[in-house]
């Protein structure tokens, strides 16, 4: 689901972003924040490593 949710605002990123063919700089901030959310669930609600 996670991978979903990061497709998707990336999606949603380029088609309603900026008119510049890059990202600024908040976006690039919230698909970062996303995955490492994403990536803390897998390891402490998931695989309950630590």
């Amino acid at each position: 689901m996670g991978d979903a949710l990061l497709g998707a605002l990336y999606a949603a990123f380029i088609y309603w972003g900026s008119d510049k063919n890059s990202f600024q700089l908040w976006e690039v901030i919230a698909l970062n924040g996303v995955y490492f959310a994403y990536l803390a669930v897998m390891f402490f609600g998931v695989f309950k490593f630590f």
